[in-house]
Formats: C-alpha cells, sequence, structure tokens
C-alpha cells in the first residue's frame, strides 16, 4: 500500500471520476444504440481525454415499447463544457432533439440535439402478420422518403408494428409517408407520431 502511494503519477493521465448520464430519446436496441452511439462516443472522449462510456442501455416504457437510450460516462471534470462537449459529440451522431446530458452530482444539464424522430405505427388488422409484410411497408416508405428520412429500427408491441425513422424534420418526413399512408393496403389503419 506504501509503494503505491510513493509510485509517481504520469502527466496527462487522469482517472475519470464524475459521473454523467445522457439520455436520448432514439429508438433504439442495445446493440443498435452500442453501435451507433456509445462506442463511437467513446472513441471520442478517450481521444480528448475527457473520459469514458462506462454504460448504455434502452428505456422501456411500462407497455415494452422503447421509449430512448440511455448512456453513462465517467468524465475528469465537473465543469459545464464537459457537458456541451458530450453533446457535441452525439450531436455528430445525429442525436435527435430533446436529448440531453447532465451530472450526477450536481444536477447541471445540457440539452442538445439534431434530427427529429417519426414513429410510423402499423396495425395488424392491415395484413401485416410477419417480417415480410414490414419489409415490403419499409421499402415503400424508404422510396416514398428519398432522403429525407433514415430507418433506424422497429418493435413488435403485439396488435401493432412500428417503424422508427429518423431525419432533419419531422413534418417533412410525415408528408413524404402520407402517400404510402393513404395508397398502401397495409396501412390503412396506420398513423405517424413525433418520437420525443
Amino acid at each position: 500500500m506504501l509503494f503505491r502511494a510513493l509510485r509517481p503519477k504520469l502527466p496527462g493521465l487522469r482517472t475519470p471520476q464524475h459521473m454523467a448520464e445522457a439520455h436520448l430519446p432514439v429508438r433504439l436496441g442495445e446493440a443498435d444504440g452500442d453501435r451507433s452511439f456509445a462506442r463511437p462516443v467513446d472513441r471520442g472522449l478517450r481521444a480528448l481525454g475527457l473520459g469514458k462510456v462506462t454504460g448504455a442501455g434502452p428505456r422501456r416504457a411500462a407497455s415494452g415499447e422503447i421509449e430512448g437510450l440511455d448512456l453513462y460516462f465517467g468524465l475528469v471534470t465537473l465543469h459545464p463544457r464537459a457537458l456541451r462537449t458530450v453533446g457535441q459529440l452525439l450531436e455528430e451522431l445525429d442525436a435527435p432533439v430533446g436529448s440531453s446530458v447532465s451530472f450526477s452530482e450536481t444536477g447541471v444539464r445540457h440539452i442538445f440535439g439534431r434530427t427529429e424522430g417519426l414513429g410510423l405505427y402499423l396495425d395488424r388488422r392491415d395484413g401485416i402478420a410477419d417480417e415480410d409484410d414490414r419489409l415490403d411497408v419499409l421499402e415503400a416508405c424508404t422510396d416514398a422518403l428519398a432522403g429525407q428520412g433514415l430507418y433506424q429500427g422497429s418493435s413488435d408491441l403485439g396488435d401493432r408494428a412500428v417503424l422508427y425513422f429518423y431525419g432533419d424534420s419531422f413534418n417533412a418526413m410525415k408528408n413524404a409517408l402520407s402517400l404510402v399512408m393513404t395508397t398502401n393496403p397495409r396501412c390503412r389503419h396506420a398513423y405517424a407520431r413525433r418520437l420525443t
């Protein structure tokens, strides 16, 4: 124990001591959230010497639907600029509007986000029985969006299936999908909802 205390400390290496957490209202499962956000932000924080990601996972509603993604950090400073840097790293990865990051110790919070989300809720009464049916609707939606939004995953809610899209404008995506929703027989009872 005494020898450890006498060991010289290397300059520039600091241990992350301050816990922070980010909440992103993005509908992604654990593997997608890790690939899209956790790993890239961890690389960015380590490269900056600011800290690291200590955990990540989806947040679920009582209904079982994914409500968002939570990321946990160990940061080397309590300065608010650290939160802004984390927010910038996440915005570069298209974190949605309404995202936030805060220090666990102080409660200081930074709100950020760039993209908007749209959930297309498909009713089982319209013949969405299996994955192939969803893929047919997804293909029609992707064609209709023409680059205005990107598909980011889906959920099965029992009586409904949900396709999640993210882009620069919810209204632009909703308008682009209106033709699919009015002409595709698998979308007779479908509706679009802003993801927040």
